[in-house]
């Protein structure tokens, strides 16, 4: 049972750590792409996909508390 919960969480922080937000590994990844791409506005490019990453894991957590709430075990 243990096993199961740690591969759970596990995964759950290698997900978060791969979205591509700036603090993250995905920001760093998404940079290195668009700095060989030679996007002239790579800033903004990264900004805007951040701010839809965060927005979207936000939108995950709100609809999920929505949804089902906060229950006590």
């Amino acid at each position: 049972m243990t096993e199961y919960w740690l591969n759970a969480l596990l995964i759950g922080i290698a997900l978060i750590n791969m979205l591509p937000l700036h603090p993250f590994d995905g920001g760093r990844y998404v940079h290195s792409l668009l700095k060989m791409a030679k996007f002239s506005r790579s800033e903004e490019i990264r900004n805007v996909i951040s701010i839809f990453a965060l927005t979207v894991l936000a939108l995950n957590i709100l609809l999920t508390f929505m949804t089902f709430g906060l229950r006590k075990v």
